[in-house]
């Protein structure tokens, strides 16, 4: 396709790492720990701590779970502070963002058909921008490919966590088109996602080009135990056993998969759909479990990829028929501003909508559903409209990719297998045909949230 613009997406597709991604943070974890004297186990346990409570934050702060690591070393400084008092916070988020850096950098190798690709297409005179979903921002990008040598290559990265957008969602590549002042008939979107390079991308109007990965077999990474640095951290971590290395989940998801099997076999259920992002897993693991004990041929499995945001927007009624319950359950208390982000409002939708009804958007209601400022909300013409445009393209878009299954949802059960135990997408699922679709969860959870068939 002859493009005049390049989006390209970085990890997988012009940098590929010789680890999996998650053995990257048990690396730094590792190094980290060398140089505060701190056992890398809690690292890593704070570090995935922090990360879900900020994506679950900004969420309904921004209406993505978008985050910076940046902000999850501050509130990892600031919870070993409590143990290490002589710890300065400051200079510990300095040093982990170096030793970051410095990690990711020593995993990642050049994927030199892309790159070489790309170098063509700099030739020809095409502006060629980055465009990635990431929790490190720009500058980190930059010092990644000054490394690799192809820092030159690139008009200009736009990273996620630097506008709190996602590719995911969409909502990035709208805003930097609105940047950079371009059309969209003028991109090519280059990537090796099918949802956000290629189906999201498509769906915004802009063209998009896959690409296909080698696969290759990673290096592995020791899972971490503690080690001799132990330190007495009885307040947070008197419940883990000695040798924690993460081996003690591979029977539970044996026992879940099997289960998952002996209720699919007895319900009779033929087709059954994985939730991302966890459900891929899940799916690998059904699918090997199955193979290993030459059972289920009959059973076809599917990866369903959408995110809560979309699949959420795409749940909504008309206003007058919409409790916004899935907003509400969580906390009454909320204000206009973090509303409006919830439903995937821009923050300049937000500063019309606002200034139309006569209200502070950053004011916190204790009851945001009976207060003044929601009703006259609810009536206003601009709200109405955007929120009218956003429910019925996401709710098009969910009907076109649930097409490209060729399953009749209507006359078969929907069966959903995802991690958790709240089935927040399988309410959005069932909410979305309007409560006439038989829809069976299969979840595994973990000892504090539970587990099971819901």
């Amino acid at each position: 396709m002859n493009k005049n613009v390049l989006f390209v997406d970085c990890f997988n597709t012009i940098i590929r790492r010789n680890i999996a991604p998650n053995d990257v943070f048990i690396l730094f974890a590792k190094n980290l720990g060398k140089c505060f004297d701190i056992e890398p186990l809690y690292i890593y346990t704070y570090l995935k701590k922090f990360k879900s409570k900020l994506e679950t934050q900004n969420f309904f702060k921004y209406g993505e779970t978008e985050f910076k690591l940046e902000d999850v070393f501050k509130m990892m400084g600031k919870t070993l502070k409590k143990y290490i008092p002589n710890l300065e916070t400051s200079s510990f988020v300095k040093n982990a963002m170096s030793i970051y850096i410095e990690t990711e950098k020593s995993c990642q190798v050049l994927n030199e058909e892309i790159t070489n690709y790309l170098k063509e297409q700099k030739q020809l005179g095409k502006k060629i921008y980055v465009v990635s979903d990431f929790y490190c921002g720009k500058e980190c990008f930059k010092t990644w490919f000054n490394h690799l040598n192809i820092l030159n290559l690139f008009d200009d990265i736009f990273v996620s966590c630097d506008f709190m957008k996602s590719k995911r969602s969409g909502a990035l590549y709208e805003n930097v088109i609105k940047i950079l002042k371009i059309k969209k008939k003028d991109i090519l979107m280059i990537g090796d996602n099918p949802h956000a390079d290629n189906f999201i991308a498509n769906l915004h109007g802009i063209k998009s080009k896959k690409v296909i990965l080698e696969k290759k077999k990673h290096n592995e990474v020791k899972d971490l135990k503690n080690g001799n640095n132990y330190l007495e951290y009885e307040k947070l971590f008197n419940s883990n056993d000695n040798g924690y290395n993460f081996s003690n989940y591979a029977f539970p998801l044996y026992l879940f998969e099997k289960k998952l099997y002996t209720e699919l076999i007895s319900g009779n259920i033929k087709n059954v759909f994985f939730l991302s992002r966890e459900g891929l897993f899940l799916k690998t693991l059904f699918e090997k479990f199955c193979q290993i004990r030459k059972i289920g041929e009959d059973i076809n499995t599917y990866y369903l990829e959408v995110s809560r945001n979309s699949l959420a927007l795409a749940s909504l009624k008309k206003i007058e028929e919409e409790n916004f319950e899935y907003i509400f359950r969580e906390t009454k208390a909320i204000s206009l501003f973090s509303f409006l982000k919830t439903l995937s409002f821009s923050n300049e939708e937000i500063e019309i909508i606002s200034n139309e009804i006569k209200a502070n958007k950053h004011i916190k209601y204790l009851n945001f559903k009976n207060s003044k400022v929601f009703k006259n909300l609810i009536k206003n013409t601009t709200f109405l409209n955007i929120y009218n445009n956003k429910r019925t393209s996401q709710r098009e878009a969910f009907e076109a990719y649930l097409k490209s299954f060729k399953f009749n949802f209507l006359t078969e059960p929907f069966t959903v297998v995802d991690v958790g135990w709240k089935g927040t997408m399988q309410d959005f699922i069932s909410k979305f045909f309007n409560d006439n679709v038989k829809i069976y969860g299969f979840y595994i959870g973990s000892k504090t949230c539970g587990g099971g068939i819901r």
